[in-house]
């Protein structure tokens, strides 16, 4: 809304120029695009000494997960290895296929298919911590 109370401190959103995080959550989830994409947070490259942690993107923006989402999936390589809106699995170095899918609350399909990389820790340094390392800047 525009109101605007400048008596009372409220210019409404003229002083606004965009959408609160929850704004643009239920924007999404009301007008969502064409092709739903399951959309998560956390990262698909890792260590072998770490936990693949990954979640419900909707949840870290504060959504409702009773109500917003339901029917969560989880797959690597084919096996469910989840069904809640968040995972946290150890996996051995290799390179997987990551499947993630859920139902919104109007019952529309969301997937997600890529891979998850688990390295060695010397692998990791080379391959990911050292190309970024040496592209820092130094002052």
């Amino acid at each position: 809304m525009h109101y605007m109370f400048a008596t009372c401190g409220i210019n409404g959103n003229y002083d606004y120029t965009g959408l609160s995080d929850r704004d643009r959550l239920a924007v999404h989830t009301l007008y969502p695009e064409d092709v739903r994409v399951a959309e998560f947070v956390g990262t698909t490259v890792i260590k072998t000494d770490e936990n693949l942690v990954l979640g419900l993107a909707w949840k870290q923006r504060g959504a409702y997960l009773d109500f917003v989402a339901r029917d969560f999936s989880w797959k690597i390589v084919g096996n469910v290895v989840g069904t809640i809106a968040d995972l946290n699995v150890r996996l051995p170095a290799g390179n997987y296929t990551l499947q993630y899918a859920y139902q919104d609350f109007l019952g529309r399909d969301y997937s997600y298919t890529g891979t998850v990389y688990v390295m060695e820790p010397k692998t990791f340094a080379g391959v990911i911590a050292g190309p970024i390392a040496a592209r820092a800047v130094l002052y």
